[in-house]
């Protein structure tokens, strides 16, 4: 009996302190909580921006994805490797190209997906490569902003789902789509683009076997958007029209102030041909190295073009005038 007793008086106190264990754990993992500082603003913090009348956006549409500047690193000081060298490139996938003077240079979206930015230097032209995964858009720019060179960089913000990028030196914010900048010291300041091609590697190269491509000698090789891209998801702020699938490839350009986007698969398919705007009469041409031009037929001027999801040019061109096959 007197066995059975302190077996008992022992269990009590073993079951007392493992109470008071956890009770003590409880509470420090609140205080632990309570203590943990606040996901870091980087519209606030880091780019000083605490009212909608300092941008061109309100602040509520412009969405933070990562929790610093430069999440997604550039590259600043890019390498290259010949064409007849490059084992890690499939056929199929989706490059960009960049043709000054007499020098070619391929930049594969395998490796940009994961550094959304190259900051890089042809002769005495200074130059980034963009790419923003989530929209599919592809744009180079001039890197002169008021006959200063800049370097820049992943800003950790998006708008429109669309990639944000920001300049090093005085830190203004820069819609890539558009190459405008919406906040910062140079405000409404217009980036000069550069032309460039978008089209898979086998076309490509077959065509210009020269050609020096972007090494990735310290990255993986994957494709984390792969599943991105098949779905209708949009994020960030992204707006799609029903007219296509949010995902499908378009072409678009401004003719005399009206936007106009047209269907990837109507230019893979017709290669050559006309389309008739309101006053215009445009010529679009698919070469045999991937390359698009438009043309207006009636002075030759040739149009700067937009390669990007469906809905990424529609949530930055609302009233976009929209040419597509007629059966999908």
């Amino acid at each position: 009996m007197v066995q059975l007793f302190f077996l008992l008086y022992r269990l009590r106190r073993t079951m007392m302190k493992t109470t008071l264990i956890m009770v003590l754990v409880l509470f420090s993992g609140l205080a632990l909580a309570q203590d943990k500082k606040p996901k870091t603003s980087l519209l606030t913090d880091f780019f000083k921006i605490t009212q909608d009348s300092q941008s061109d956006y309100p602040i509520k549409d412009i969405h933070q994805g990562c929790p610093a500047v430069d999440c997604i690193p550039s590259i600043d000081n890019p390498t290259f490797v010949m064409a007849n060298k490059v084992d890690f490139i499939n056929d199929d996938d989706l490059i960009m190209a960049v043709t000054i003077g007499k020098h070619t240079r391929v930049y594969p979206t395998i490796t940009l997906q994961q550094h959304e930015i190259v900051n890089d230097q042809i002769g005495d032209i200074p130059f980034a490569v963009t790419y923003c995964p989530l929209c599919g858009t592809g744009v180079v720019f001039s890197r002169k902003v008021k006959g200063e060179v800049v370097e820049f960089g992943v800003s950790g913000v998006l708008h429109g789902s669309d990639l944000v990028m920001y300049d090093r030196k005085n830190k203004n914010l820069w819609q890539q789509l558009t190459g405008k900048s919406f906040a910062g010291p140079d405000r409404g300041y217009q980036l000069e683009s550069i032309p460039v091609v978008m089209t898979d590697w086998k076309t490509w190269k077959k065509a210009h076997p020269t050609s020096e491509v972007l090494s990735n000698s310290k990255d993986k090789i994957k494709d984390n958007y792969a599943k991105y891209r098949g779905s209708e998801k949009v994020m960030f702020g992204g707006v799609n029209d029903p007219r296509l699938n949010p995902k499908r490839v378009v072409y678009g350009l401004k003719v005399n102030g009206q936007a106009i986007a047209i269907d990837f698969d109507m230019i893979k398919q017709k290669k050559h041909f006309e389309l008739k705007t309101a006053n215009t009469v445009l010529r679009i041409r698919q070469f045999d190295d991937g390359r698009i031009t438009i043309r207006d037929k009636a002075d030759n001027k040739s149009y700067e073009i937009h390669r990007s999801y469906w809905f990424a040019w529609y949530t930055f061109n609302p009233n976009t005038l929209l040419f597509k096959l007629e059966k999908i």
